[in-house]
């Protein structure tokens, strides 16, 4: 199997063109946190900021999903919408992350950008972008993996290794991102119970 993967043109073709534009995916949640400091609270940045980064993860899924349906045309539709669950998982739950920030920062907008919030969610806020930018560093190793697997042929004894390294990669990105909703969570009982009036 790991020769047929290998010697199909069509295959590495749309795996480099799959890494190429990954690269390119994952470049824009990097701006979008540059766009939150640039800008910063008063100019709105976490919307600019979370919006970008929400949409390109999003965009990222797309193209993951689509990019490897082409590259497996035979699966079923049962089979493809559990390898969206399955390898898209990770982005997923990063998008779940990103897209609770924004509503956060769209729907106490007010608030955050009167300055009126208590140190301890500046804390939390860098502890969250903290995360998520270990969670994009760790996302762009697992798709990697994903890439070598599929070039690799998943058969093979590097095929295995990468899967084994892409697994370990899915668990550790889940447990982040329940973390990080813990700290969404405590951001956004911060912002609607502990602002202060003056």
């Amino acid at each position: 199997m790991g020769d047929n993967v290998i010697s199909n043109p069509k295959i590495n073709n749309s795996i480099s063109a799959l890494k190429y534009y990954t690269n390119i995916f994952l470049s824009f949640p990097i701006v979008g946190i540059f766009l939150m400091y640039i800008l910063g609270k008063k100019n709105g940045g976490g919307i600019y900021g979370y919006g970008l980064i929400t949409f390109s993860l999003f965009g990222l899924l797309v193209f993951e999903m689509a990019a490897r349906k082409k590259m497996n045309p035979n699966k079923g539709v049962f089979k493809y919408i559990m390898d969206v669950f399955n390898k898209g998982g990770p982005i997923m739950l990063l998008i779940t992350c990103s897209g609770w920030l924004l509503g956060i920062n769209i729907g106490y907008k007010n608030i955050i950008e009167s300055d009126k919030l208590p140190t301890e969610y500046n804390n939390f806020q860098f502890l969250g972008l903290f995360i998520l930018l270990t969670e994009l560093y760790l996302l762009s190793q697992y798709l990697n993996d994903q890439n070598k697997i599929y070039k690799s042929g998943g058969d093979s004894i590097t095929g295995q290794l990468y899967q084994l390294m892409g697994k370990n990669l899915y668990w550790l990105m889940t447990l982040l991102s329940v973390l990080l909703l813990i700290i969404i969570g405590i951001m956004q009982v911060i912002v609607e119970y502990f602002t202060t009036d003056g």
